[in-house]
């Protein structure tokens, strides 16, 4: 179940609300064969509130979810409610003696008047103006991300990465890979199984590049040491010159 609806209680426990749960692609990745892989996660979204009343939320829900063709999760025949109205009321003035921030008391005696917050037309452009504001850092930030990844030898350390992964681990499981014309049908199939079953820090760092998710300073080093490796043993001129080149370029 992707998309789907549930009834739970909002924030200061005042109403009964219709959150919408949903599954989304957040990123697609290529592997070196050119298969795209969709990497996907929940997302919890706060739709409106419904009613103070339960019978009367579950009904307005219900009309919502028929509206939309959306499916009203339940679970063994109930409609799913966490909690109950004035639950979270309640914690406080337990703990504290008050429910929160939304109290009118001016004298001792004087009863706990619970009020629901509202926020002025001010306030509320300026939460619209710093959403945006994170929208765009964040939009900003994949935008950096993607041109960082983009670069041509990003796509040659990967490779360096995949087939290190999948050849140390064929031999030392004693898997079939070295029978098979590399890149044919059956080598791709038997590396896939290789690869999904691998583990370890190049792996991790290859999760990254896939995902273009920015190194921290010593994982680059790192990363960089082991592709440069190939080129001679660590401090010769050969893996110098290629490290150098490549820290200076991604290392900024």
């Amino acid at each position: 179940m992707n998309n789907y609806l549930y009834i739970s209680v909002g924030e200061f426990s005042v109403y009964y609300t219709l959150r919408n749960i949903r599954k989304e692609t957040f990123h697609d990745a290529k592997d070196e064969y050119g298969r795209v892989f969709s990497y996907s996660k929940e997302n919890d979204y706060y739709l409106f509130n419904l009613s103070t009343d339960k019978n009367e939320a579950i009904k307005k829900a219900k009309i919502y979810a028929s509206e939309n063709n959306l499916q009203l999760k339940k679970v063994n025949d109930s409609l799913i409610v966490v909690g109950k109205i004035g639950d979270a009321k309640q914690k406080r003035e337990s703990k504290y003696g008050v429910s929160g921030g939304f109290i009118e008391k001016k004298k001792p005696d004087e009863p706990i008047v619970w009020t629901i917050p509202k926020r002025s037309e001010e306030e509320k452009a300026l939460e619209k103006q710093k959403q945006l504001e994170y929208d765009l850092k964040i939009a900003n930030e994949k935008k950096a991300r993607v041109k960082y990844f983009s670069d041509p030898d990003w796509k040659i350390i990967r490779r360096y990465f995949y087939h290190s992964i999948i050849y140390k681990n064929n031999n030392d499981w004693n898997w079939n890979l070295h029978t098979y014309k590399q890149y044919s049908l059956e080598w791709r199939k038997e590396a896939r199984e290789i690869f999904n079953i691998a583990s370890g820090f190049m792996k991790d760092m290859l999760f990254n590049i896939d995902n273009k998710f920015f190194f921290s300073p010593r994982q680059l080093e790192i990363v960089l040491s082991i592709y440069c490796k190939q080129f001679g043993r660590k401090g010769s001129k050969a893996y110098q010159k290629e490290f150098d080149r490549l820290i200076t370029k991604f290392g900024e």
